[in-house]
């Protein structure tokens, strides 16, 4: 019969069906003791969030065989889960990425590789009849037709703009500055770039102001509930991340555009100047 030692408690199981596992898990002192103590909100938020690892490299790291036990402490805690495509985004990943091209085609991007290339130009020519064909005029018109601009995600961005964000843009005409909405730095967004510098709106519900809210307090958003600490978190780190990039950043909270516009505007003027 097959074999499984605990990798916790180092106790060594004859594996009898599917729930030996399992069942040894609810009662192995080793392993309770480092979920109640060691996974805690703060240390997954910290090796999740900040240092971008995935649930499985955590589950590893700990000793675990799977990653289920971290996805669902991801969902008690209220820990936004990545997406496929903001796992990809994500630095560590890229990073391996890099690793991986250069391994398989001696280029950091593979599209570079005469290997790909060549592919890439058979493949057109099997399906579209051409190794040159390019379909970004029918994207393009495709934009058009739904949102009136090419580029239809950043109008879609730019048609829920929220009340005091408009407020802000409205004094910023007034005082004649050029600024762009939707502004990418790096892998964020930001509100508002004037002048070389950043404005941040922050909504009381979405960014949990902490003048509302207490730490605990779960924030209901229409997709999934979160905990207004890891709100403050998360915002933390994106500010940090774009401070890095070498901008200035203004934040402007939504109660205090709304309650105290003059001496927010007073503070616009000061921070773009």
């Amino acid at each position: 019969m097959e074999k499984w030692r605990c990798n916790f408690c180092n106790s060594e199981f004859d594996l009898k069906n599917q729930h030996t596992k399992s069942s040894h898990m609810k009662y192995c002192d080793a392993w309770l003791n480092i979920k109640e103590n060691k996974l805690t909100n703060d240390f997954l938020f910290l090796e999740y969030i900040t240092n971008e690892k995935s649930a499985i490299e955590i589950a590893k790291e700990i000793g675990l065989d799977s990653a289920r036990v971290i996805i669902n402490l991801l969902d008690k805690f209220k820990i936004d889960k990545r997406s496929i495509k903001t796992s990809r985004a994500t630095k560590r990943n890229k990073e391996r990425q890099v690793k991986t091209n250069q391994s398989k085609y001696g280029e950091n991007n593979p599209m570079k590789s005469s290997l790909v290339k060549e592919k890439v130009f058979n493949t057109k020519k099997l399906r579209y009849g051409s190794g040159t064909f390019n379909n970004m005029e029918k994207y393009i018109q495709t934009m058009i037709d739904r949102h009136g601009i090419k580029y239809g995600v950043i109008k879609a961005h730019e048609d829920f703009i929220s009340k005091p964000h408009k407020i802000i843009l409205n004094h910023l005409d007034e005082l004649g500055y050029k600024y762009s909405t939707s502004y990418e730095v790096g892998r964020f967004y930001v509100d508002i770039f004037v002048n070389g510098k950043i404005i941040e709106i922050y909504g009381d519900f979405w960014h949990a102001n902490p003048l509302i809210y207490n730490a605990k307090d779960v924030v209901n958003y229409p997709n999934k509930p979160r905990i207004a600490e890891n709100i403050w978190k998360i915002d933390e780190y994106r500010i940090n991340y774009i401070k890095r990039k070498g901008f200035d950043v203004l934040i402007l909270w939504e109660t205090d555009i709304n309650k105290n516009l003059n001496i927010i505007k007073q503070q616009i003027d000061n921070f773009i100047k």
